[in-house]
């Protein structure tokens, strides 16, 4: 009972349900959460994890991992190789934390993470491209005490949110508080927009949102 009241307000994910929320591969996922190892002429060699929580093969996620772990694919969305993304992962959290790319002023404007990039987190002719994806990505973040607390994913039009203190982090209808996979699964079984309205007590088009939210994640890992 003590560990749930630990993690209440806070999010815990399983690194399968990581992956689906990053629409990334599970095992990816894991790699970039926990580091692996893979086989050399000699013994074995190893990569370490890109997140700077100290983790040891862990298969549980915090919410401020899962946020870290948000900025890695939008990084390699953007081509940057993972051994830059590593790399700086591990000199910003000596100046940052533990949580080094959910630092407010990485992206209040972009140009701290241009600076950033300029120390050869990307290549030197990228520095405009870094400020226009900080301000873009920006927007679906909230920063409370300086870090991330709630993100906005743009696949929910604006009415979804992941906020760790609510519903354990699942993914939600900001307004309502109704888990979008419970609308989702009430419609599998239905198969009618409407008649999951009417039990849940909600308009049709937020119902209709939360389903198209989670259709777009059920096959990603």
């Amino acid at each position: 009972m003590g560990e749930t009241l630990k993690v209440i307000g806070k999010g815990l994910y399983g690194v399968a349900e990581a992956a689906r929320l990053l629409r990334r591969p599970t095992q990816r996922v894991r790699r970039w959460a926990n580091g692996y190892t893979y086989p050399r002429k000699y013994g074995e060699g190893e990569s370490a994890p890109i997140l700077q929580t100290g983790r040891q093969d862990q298969e549980a996620i915090s919410f401020n991992e899962l946020m870290e772990l948000h900025f890695v694919r939008e990084f390699s969305n953007l081509d940057v190789p993972l051994q830059r993304i590593r790399l700086a992962a591990a000199r910003l959290s000596a100046k940052y934390g533990p949580y080094p790319f959910s630092q407010q002023k990485l992206f209040v404007d972009g140009k701290r993470l241009v600076e950033v990039a300029e120390e050869g987190f990307f290549s030197a002719d990228t520095g405009q491209i870094v400020a226009d994806f900080a301000v873009d990505f920006a927007r679906e973040l909230e920063f409370r005490e300086g870090h991330v607390a709630l993100l906005r994913p743009k696949e929910g039009d604006g009415r979804v949110v992941i906020d760790p203190t609510r519903a354990l982090g699942e993914p939600i209808l900001e307004e309502f508080g109704t888990p979008t996979r419970t609308l989702f699964r009430a419609f599998l079984k239905e198969r009618h927009i409407d008649r999951v309205a009417t039990f849940f007590e909600l308009p049709p088009d937020v119902v209709r949102d939360a389903v198209e939210f989670e259709q777009r994640f059920s096959d990603a890992a």
